[in-house]
Parts: structure tokens; C-alpha cells; sequence
């Protein structure tokens, strides 16, 4: 393979493509070009913007242009091979160019071709957003585990825009995958390395062994989720220190024969073992992705993108999917099983915090006793939380001192302060100091803490100071009204406190409601859309529809996204009737479809999954309808159900195909219509469509097949039929009724086995004319010319051509000559006439009756090159002389007759000639003259005279 050269600075004058545009310096080169950072200045432009231009040269070099001259390739020639080189390299950088919707693809910018000066081939300029390939990024920023996960979550993303395009990239592999300035991950390279490949080695490319589907390397066929492989192997390396599977553990060194063993193994199909890092949990994911069954390896990306979401927020989560939506399926014999929660690795089933939460979290109880006491502690002991803060765990505070002899009041602690972002919960009085004993026995009460501050603190620690307790223990002299009054006003401003910051008035707390009204507008949004999103995670929908509603969308009326929450709302609630969702839903879509901004994938998936939550209700309810009511339109109320899906689209103003993820209810009203009389033919109309929006779903797939299956036999019996009784229209007529049912290689056979029996059934027709007029020569001719590409048995019953004949007289065509006459299981079985043609123009006939080839007592006629007419009788077996035969031919004006032994066509030698030659007869006339039969070559049965 000719390697392509690094394309020298000084060769690439950007200017001469795009204005404002030069070369910075070179980044990186390979074998099919070199990319360089390039910068645009000039006029009008305030700051420089950068972009990655790659420069493709084709062909590389002069050498790979010797080459192909020196396997006989003209100049022209060279360059029409690359011209169509070309074609397909343009095809693959336009392929990129439309998936510049995705966040998640390497975004082309621009691209240019141009025709090399004075020479053959071309050169290709493109500009592209300016990345870092993974592997450069990876010396630069070790991944993490959450790092690998992002990745893992971009890349499907990538996949799914791919997938909603019908493109399967088949080269997923670090190479090929890119980082942003913010650490977002993009797939790039579609097809542009695969097409150089063939361009310069003429072979095609289909993605690299080391992150190869097994199937792909089989060469069996393969679908989308071979890139779903790819990606698992890739995120398996890096979970795994950089070694694929069954690599010899890092840091352990490797050999030639480790690489080779690995790949062995994981394209024969072994299961995957645990990468080194992850975690169980995420080990599952990993493997199922890159597993070689591909029943059990994951279908689509959005099941693996889902699996590495709930991985990221929590592994009970994941297990909880495992279990209710068989995105993680439990495998039998060391597959995927129960999450394990005690892992040394990084628990993604605790919180981020460094300790249990346990009560030291939230400071030091006053009493020790092994109640949770939400009460007193030391100053600054709790540390702040996230929003919300933490909410009281008991109401009483410190334990009042009992009234014995020598009791004493507990220590109201210090109030403890709340966590941060939304207030916590009202500070709760502690109890009373309680008086002490007598005064000669009377103990102390210990003085409390100062109170804490409603909502921002934590309780009060309100303990009766130790100097009334020393006076209510001297004879109760003094007054108790003060601590009374005290405590009093101390609980009228702890419930006013309580009201403010923690009764709720609507959906919110007065505080909450002061807070929000003196934020800006950002601040609001956020914090609606977070209380929103809150709402509905507990199937609070409607108190999720007030925040997105009522807060987020009146602070930002064109937000596309509290549009899709709303909508989602809206289509969740069990509680709305199906005609007030419908409303609420299109009202919905038509707002979408009226802003400027356009979802991008996952948006659209958003969409698509809100209108889908509505729609699959309404199927479920038709169903049971069309079962339960036989009275219903079925034909008109399937339509109508799947028009429902165009009209959300439209509503949408079709920035979203509304109705790109309902292939579950293909198959169920495909089977409802081809159940009902009279709807045969919009069942299949509806399975077709079916078919073509998801090929790969295995229920529309099989029952597609199912039904192709039946259209394909029953229009290859009608074209037997047809072809049976001679009617080649008919037959023609019915291939092209099939054409849309049979695959283009299918179609095209069956045109050309129709044309082959109309010219065997003509040319069988033509032999058959000529052996009724005793055309001999004219026989030999066309069995001459047709014996050049083979010879196949075949038949022709009256006009018919056939490929059997189980009984009758037909005319009969093989290796073995033409024949004429009664045929019995496809074999020659009674009377007969047959002429055999031989390759050095000679030709015999043989007429008699025949068992099998020619077995009994025949006579057949033979002509020799040079014109001879020779008469053998006797006994045939399978064809061939066995026996004592009997030999008449003319030869120099007279007729001669003689006798010969043969043993299945080989002849017994009497004497030689004077030339050498094996003489096999010898015949004498009236005169005493002789004359000789011999030869010098045998050919088939027959002989050369002398």
C-alpha cells in the first residue's frame, strides 16, 4: 500500500480557498493527509476564530500513480479511477455535513476540491470545528470513571443521530473520537480513512480488528449495533488501564502473542471479563455492549445511554431498571447480577458527602441518650448542606430535670444552624428548665443555649437558666411569671417564624415567594424549572405544571425547554381525560414548533416521548375497543390512530418526526387487520411501511418476512404455472409484480431464469424442427455452438420446456447428445432416436431401444470428419459398444463389411498397419481386396476410418 506523504506548510495556501484564512502550523499528519490549525482574521473581524483544516491529496504520492500505471492503467485511466474515487470520498464528507445537528459529531464547516495543477487526481480542503483527538486528550487529562461514563453517554448520542439517519458507522475506535474546549466528546470520520484505504489498496475497509464486531469480521450481516460493539470495547480499554480483553492484566508486559491471542478470543465470542476499574454495575453496561451475542448485546443507543445515566446518579437506580425494564437483564452463569453495594470502588449508592450521614452530621446532641434529639449542639459543628437543608428529626429538646431531691435540668444546647439554599425547619422550642429540688438538696440548672433564629438556625435550645432554678429551689421566693412571659413570646415569634419560612401558601412558602421575587430573571427560571422538575419526578404533576407553567415559562416564554417539561407534564397526567391531553398537547407542539429554536437529538427524543406516553395509551385503549366492540370501523380507526402521530408533527411544525419511535404498534394492528375481512390489503400496506421505518424490529421483521414469504410462493407458482403452459407475458407480467417484494439480486435472478427458459424453450424448438426434417448437419452446428458454455439436461414436452419428465415421449437434450423418443423418471426408457455430436465435427446416430443411456441391441450411423458414413450394430451398454459388433461403411467406391470386439467402447487390436496404427477390423470383397478399420484417437464412441 502506498502511504500517503505529509503535505509540506508551504504547499497549503489557504487563502486561495477561503479568504481570511491561513495556515497557524501543522497538528497532526497520517497516511491520508495532514491537519493543520488555521485562523481567520481580517477585516470586520473583532476576534480570531479557529478552525482544523485537513488537506487530502489523491492519489498520495507520484509513486502510487507509477503504480497503477505499471499495472497497465493509461494516464486517462488513472484519472477516471480517481475521478470515481473521488465521488465517494465527496459522498462521505456530505454525509457528514448533514449530521451537523448533532452536538455530539464532529461539525463540518466547509470543504473544497481541487483538480491538481498539470497532473492526475485531486485535492480535497476540509475545515472542521478545531478538537482533540482522544488520544492526545487522554496524555494530556487522565480519564476518570465519571469522565469515561461522559464519553460513554456522548458517544451514544452520537449514535442515536446516526441512527435516525440510517448511517452505521462501523469505525468507532479512540482515532475517531474527539474533545472539546468543555470536555464534550464527538464522533467523527464517516467512511473518509475506509475510502482512501480503497483508493490506494483497492480493498474496503470495514472498521479496525481491535474494536471489530465479530460479525463484521465473519463477514456475516450486521446492523447498527455493531457501532453499539465498538463503543463497548473502546470504553472496556479505557475501564480496563488501557488493555483490551484478555490482554494480560497492566502492568504486566505484553507480547505478540497476548494481541493475538485476545483477538482470538474475543472474536470467537468468549464473554468479556470485569474490566480493572467501574465497578460491577458499570462492568455489566460494558459488557453487554460489547458483547459478541448479539441477542443479548444492547439493540439501540438509548438503552446503553439510559443505563449509563442511572449509573451516573445512582447504582440502586440502575438496579431498579435492571429489574423493571430489562435494560440490564440478569444473566445466569456470571452475567450481569444484583448490585453490589459494598464496593471499594467509588459507591455511587451513598452521597457525595465523605461520611454517613448519621446524626454527627448535624452536631452534637445535648443529651446522651440514644434518642436522635434535633436539639442543642456546639457552636459550628454542622456543616452547611445542599439546598433545602435538613428537616427536624424530633421535636422535643433538651430532657428537663426531674423534680427529685437531686435532679437537675438537662443543657439546652446551642440552636443548630440550617442547611444552605431553602430554609430548614423551624427551630423547635427545648424543653423548660425544670425548678430544682428543695434548698437544702435542689440541683442546679444548667444555663441553655441562646436561641436559635426561625428557619436559618436550627431549634432553640430554651432550657431554664441555672439561676431560676436556683431560686425555685430557695423556697420558690421568687416569681415565676418572668419565664412564663419569656417563654411565651419566645413560641408567638417561633410560629410566626414557622409561618414564614415553612407553612406553605399554594405551591410556596411566603419566604420562598420574598426570595424569589428580589432574584433575576435567570434565578427565577432555574429555580422554577428545579421545583418543576421536582414536582414531576413525584408524579406531582400538577404542581409541576404550576412551576413550569405559571414561574418558568412567564420569565421566559420561549424557552424550548420548559415547553418540552410542560408538554411532558401535560401527557403524564393520569388524572386529565384523553380529550383535554390531546388539547393541552397540541397547544404544546404548536408553541415548539413556533420558536426559532430547533431541538437538537435528545430534545426531539424528549418530544417524541411525551407525544408516545398519550399515543401508547390511546392504542391500549383501541384495542380493547376493536376487541370488545365489532360494530367499529376497524379500517378507518386504525387510520385515524396513526394519523394522530402526523398531525403532532405538524403541530410541531415538523421539527420533530412525532411518530419515529411507534414501531411497537405496527405489529399489533397489522395482526387486527389482517384478521378482518376486507382489510387484507391495508394490513400489508401498513406492515410495509412498518418494515421500512424499523428493520431491524424483530417482531415487524419477522411478520414482514412471514408475509413476503407468502407474496414471493404464490408469485413463483403463478409464474411455474405460466411457464408450464408456455406463457412467457403472464410470466414477465408476474416477476414484475414481485419486483418491490424481492431484494434487487433476488429480482434480477428470477428476470433471468425466465429468459433462459424462453431461449432453451426456443433453441429446444429449433433442435426439434431440424430432426423432423433429418437436418443432421444443422443439428450438429447448433449443438456445436451452444456446447461452448456447457451443456445442462433439459426437456421440451410438446412446446414445453421443461426441467422433468416423469413419463412420455419428449425431446431430450444433454451431455450426451439429442434424443428423441419415450423417457421414463428423466432417463431414456424405451424406443429412441439419438444423435451425438462430437467435438471434431464428426456425429452419430444411435436408434433402438433404450434402457437408461442406451442399453440392448441398437444401430447408430456415424459420419466422420472427412465426410464417411459409417453403420455400427450390435449391443450397447450405457451408450458404449459391448460385445461382437458389426461394422459397415463405403469406402473408395465400394461398401464394406466386417466384425469387431469391443468392451464398452474400448476395441480389441488385431494387427498394427504399416504406420503404426491399431487396426480393429478387416473386411474383404468379392475380389479378394481388403480393407481395414482402424484408428489413431478415440472419441466417445466413435472412430476415425483410414
Amino acid at each position: 500500500k502506498a502511504y500517503r506523504k505529509e503535505v509540506a506548510m508551504e504547499d497549503v495556501i489557504l487563502e486561495n480557498i477561503w479568504a481570511n484564512w491561513h495556515i497557524e502550523k501543522l497538528i497532526g499528519s497520517g497516511s491520508f493527509g495532514s491537519v493543520y490549525m488555521a485562523r481567520r482574521s481580517g477585516f470586520g473581524f473583532e476576534h480570531d476564530f479557529y478552525s482544523a483544516v485537513k488537506v487530502i491529496r489523491v492519489p498520495a504520492d507520484d509513486s502510487e500513480l507509477k503504480g497503477l500505471m505499471a499495472d497497465g492503467m493509461t494516464r486517462d485511466e488513472a484519472q477516471a479511477y480517481y475521478d470515481s474515487a473521488l465521488k465517494n470520498l465527496v459522498r462521505e464528507i456530505e454525509l457528514m455535513e448533514t449530521l451537523k445537528g448533532s452536538p455530539n459529531i464532529v461539525t463540518i464547516e466547509d470543504y473544497e476540491v481541487r483538480k491538481n495543477e498539470g497532473g492526475v487526481g485531486w485535492t480535497i480542503y476540509i475545515r472542521m470545528e478545531l478538537l482533540k483527538n482522544l488520544n492526545q486528550y487522554r496524555t494530556e487529562h487522565p480519564l476518570s470513571v465519571d469522565d469515561i461514563v461522559h464519553l460513554g453517554i456522548d458517544m451514544c448520542s452520537a449514535l442515536e443521530y446516526c441512527g435516525k439517519k440510517n448511517i452505521v458507522h462501523r469505525d468507532i475506535k479512540p482515532d475517531n473520537i474527539f474533545v472539546n474546549e468543555f470536555g464534550d466528546f464527538k464522533l467523527g470520520d464517516f467512511g473518509i480513512a475506509r475510502h482512501l484505504e480503497m483508493t490506494a489498496a483497492n480493498l474496503s475497509q470495514k472498521g479496525t480488528s481491535a474494536y471489530m464486531a465479530p460479525e463484521i469480521y465473519r463477514g456475516d450481516p450486521y446492523n447498527a449495533s455493531v457501532d453499539i460493539y465498538s463503543l463497548g470495547i473502546v470504553l472496556y480499554r479505557l475501564l480496563n488501564r488501557g488493555r483490551l480483553p484478555f490482554m494480560p492484566p497492566y502492568p504486566k508486559p505484553i507480547s505478540y502473542e497476548d494481541t493475538e491471542n485476545a483477538l482470538s478470543r474475543r472474536l470467537a465470542g468468549e464473554p468479556l471479563p470485569e474490566p480493572a476499574d467501574g465497578g460491577k454495575v458499570l462492568a455489566d453496561i460494558i459488557r453487554r455492549a460489547g458483547s459478541a451475542d448479539t441477542k443479548f448485546r444492547y439493540t439501540n443507543p438509548t438503552d446503553m445511554k439510559n443505563d449509563l445515566y442511572r449509573w451516573q446518579v445512582s447504582g440502586q437506580h440502575t438496579q431498579a431498571a435492571s429489574a423493571e425494564t430489562g435494560t440490564i437483564p440478569v444473566l445466569p452463569s456470571g452475567g450481569i447480577g444484583p448490585m453490589n453495594s459494598n464496593r471499594t470502588t467509588t459507591d455511587f449508592n451513598r452521597p457525595s458527602c465523605s461520611r454517613e450521614p448519621t446524626s454527627e452530621m448535624f452536631g452534637q446532641n445535648g443529651s446522651q441518650t440514644q434518642r436522635n434529639i434535633w436539639g442543642p449542639g456546639s457552636a459550628g459543628s454542622f456543616q452547611p448542606g445542599s439546598a433545602g437543608g435538613f428537616q427536624p428529626k424530633d421535636t422535643g429538646g433538651f430532657i428537663p430535670g426531674g423534680s427529685g431531691n437531686n435532679w437537675q435540668g438537662e443543657t439546652g444546647g446551642a440552636g443548630t444552624p440550617g442547611g444552605m439554599g431553602t430554609p430548614g425547619g423551624a427551630g423547635t422550642p427545648g424543653g423548660m428548665g425544670m425548678p430544682g429540688g428543695a434548698r437544702a438538696s435542689g440541683g442546679m440548672g444548667v444555663s441553655g443555649g441562646a436561641p436559635g433564629s426561625g428557619g436559618a438556625n436550627g431549634g432553640y435550645g430554651n432550657g431554664g437558666t441555672g439561676a431560676a432554678g436556683a431560686r425555685a429551689g430557695r423556697s420558690n421566693k421568687k416569681s415565676k411569671v418572668l419565664p412564663i412571659v419569656l417563654g411565651s413570646v419566645i413560641g408567638v415569634i417561633v410560629l410566626a417564624a414557622a409561618v414564614f419560612f415553612l407553612v406553605p401558601v399554594g405551591y410556596e412558602t411566603l419566604f420562598a415567594r420574598v426570595m424569589y421575587g428580589i432574584s433575576d430573571t435567570d434565578t427565577r427560571f432555574n429555580s422554577a424549572m428545579e421545583k418543576g422538575d421536582a414536582a414531576y419526578s413525584g408524579q406531582n404533576y400538577e404542581k409541576a405544571q404550576y412551576f413550569y407553567e405559571e414561574k418558568a415559562l412567564k420569565e421566559k416564554p420561549r424557552s424550548l425547554d420548559a415547553w418540552i417539561a410542560l408538554l411532558k407534564t401535560h401527557t403524564a397526567d393520569p388524572q386529565v381525560s384523553a380529550e383535554v391531553k390531546w388539547s393541552h398537547m397540541q397547544d404544546d407542539l404548536t408553541a415548539i414548533g413556533q420558536l426559532k429554536t430547533d431541538p437538537d437529538a435528545s430534545q426531539q427524543q424528549e418530544i417524541i416521548n411525551a407525544v408516545n406516553v398519550y399515543m401508547d395509551a390511546q392504542g391500549e385503549a383501541l384495542v380493547t375497543e376493536l376487541a370488545e366492540d365489532k360494530s367499529i370501523d376497524v379500517s378507518t380507526a386504525v387510520t385515524d390512530f396513526f394519523d394522530q402521530y402526523r398531525q403532532c408533527s405538524e403541530a410541531a411544525g415538523n421539527k420533530v418526526d412525532c411518530g419515529s419511535d411507534n414501531a411497537r404498534w405496527y405489529p399489533v394492528f397489522y395482526d387486527i387487520l389482517a384478521g378482518t375481512e376486507g382489510c387484507e390489503d391495508q394490513a400489508a400496506a401498513l406492515l410495509a411501511e412498518g418494515y421500512t421505518k424499523y428493520p431491524d424490529n424483530e417482531e415487524i421483521a419477522q411478520r414482514q418476512g412471514a408475509a413476503n414469504e407468502a407474496a414471493v410462493a404464490l408469485g413463483y407458482e403463478d409464474i411455474n404455472n405460466a411457464l408450464a403452459a408456455g406463457d412467457f407475458d403472464t410470466a414477465y407480467s408476474r416477476a414484475e409484480d414481485m419486483q418491490d417484494t424481492l431484494d434487487q439480486q433476488e429480482y434480477t435472478e428470477l428476470v433471468k431464469s425466465i429468459e433462459y427458459i424462453e431461449e432453451r424453450t426456443e433453441f429446444l424448438t429449433s433442435l426439434k424442427s431440424m430432426l423432423d426434417s433429418q437436418n443432421y448437419d444443422g443439428i450438429a452446428s447448433a449443438i456445436k455452438s451452444d456446447s461452448a458454455g456447457g451443456i445442462s439436461t433439459c426437456y421440451l414436452v410438446d412446446g414445453v420446456f421443461t426441467n422433468s419428465v416423469a413419463s412420455g415421449t419428449a425431446l431430450l437434450y444433454d451431455s450426451n447428445g439429442l434424443y428423441y423418443g419415450q423417457i421414463e423418471n428423466n432417463q431414456r426408457k424405451g424406443s429412441g432416436f439419438q444423435l451425438k455430436y462430437y467435438s471434431d465435427g464428426s456425429y452419430q446416430l444411435l436408434e433402438g431401444t433404450w434402457d437408461g443411456n442406451a442399453n440392448g441391441s441398437c444401430t447408430f450411423t456415424w459420419w466422420s470428419a472427412d465426410g464417411t458414413k459409417a453403420v455400427v450394430s450390435g449391443n450397447f451398454t450405457d451408450g458404449y459398444e459391448d460385445g461382437t459388433m458389426t461394422i459397415t461403411w463405403h469406402q473408395d467406391g465400394r461398401d464394406w463389411t466386417a466384425t469387431y470386439q469391443s468392451d464398452m467402447g474400448t476395441y480389441s487390436e488385431i494387427e498394427k498397419d504399416k504406420t503404426g496404427a491399431s487396426i480393429y477390423a478387416i473386411a474383404f470383397d468379392d475380389d479378394g481386396s481388403s480393407a481395414w478399420w482402424s484408428t489413431s484417437q478415440l472419441s466417445g464412441n466413435g472412430c476415425f476410418m483410414n
